[in-house]
């Protein structure tokens, strides 16, 4: 990232802030590593839903706590 001034005739300086080539690399991977992340996510949720898990009640609901208390 760099970092820049812009010097303004009136009002306060502005720091400005720019990827640099190596950044926007780094950035590209991360966003390709989000992406996996939500796709094997979904694809987790789609199989629970179809197998019927998704009906079981979590732990922690109200009514588990209901029961406790």
């Amino acid at each position: 990232m760099t970092l820049s001034w812009e010097l303004a005739a009136n009002g306060p300086a502005k720091r400005r802030y720019a990827l640099t080539a190596s950044g926007k690399a780094c950035l590209s991977r991360w966003v390709r590593t989000l992406r996996a992340y939500r796709d094997a996510v979904s694809d987790l949720l789609d199989t629970a839903a179809s197998s019927g898990a998704a009906k079981t009640r979590r732990a922690g609901s109200k009514k588990d706590k209901r029961r406790e208390g």
